[in-house]
């Protein structure tokens, strides 16, 4: 009976996971392929599609080109909701927000940490390619 649940058995947040890693893709200009996970490993491999010029920027050209081609999508402005009145509401055009900003999951959380943590705190050694296989490698850790 074990086991027969064990192949059964389905991962109640799939579908959300999935969602968000497709989310992602859409956004980023790249390709998950033959990825799996579980509970003590997970494996992925992804291609880009950016060109080699892109896949090599680093330190202060890649946090401008990510705030110049993403910010829009990275940070939302802020909802603000008049007392008492759910259905009057405004949008700040100065405040922003980061959260769960590809499709209201917490694991836009997971997938965007190293993309917030590097805009930061922007380092030279770090490049596009391996900005997006650190966004990878958090959201299946997660």
């Amino acid at each position: 009976a074990y086991s027969e649940w064990l192949r059964t058995f389905e991962y109640g947040w799939d579908s959300d996971n999935r969602n968000t890693l497709e989310a992602f893709e859409s956004v980023f200009n790249i390709k998950v392929n033959d990825w799996s996970y579980d509970t003590c490993r997970y494996s992925y491999r992804f291609t880009s599609h950016y060109s080699g010029e892109e896949e090599q920027l680093n330190g202060i050209r890649l946090l401008k080109y990510i705030v110049n081609n993403y910010w829009h999508i990275l940070f939302k402005p802020k909802t603000y909701y008049l007392k008492g009145n759910c259905k009057k509401r405004r949008k700040s055009r100065v405040f922003t927000g980061n959260c769960c900003v590809l499709t209201g999951y917490c694991a836009d959380e997971d997938i965007l940490k190293p993309i917030y943590d590097f805009l930061k705190a922007p380092d030279t050694r770090t490049t596009l390619y391996d900005l997006m296989d650190k966004c990878l490698d958090s959201f299946f850790k997660s």
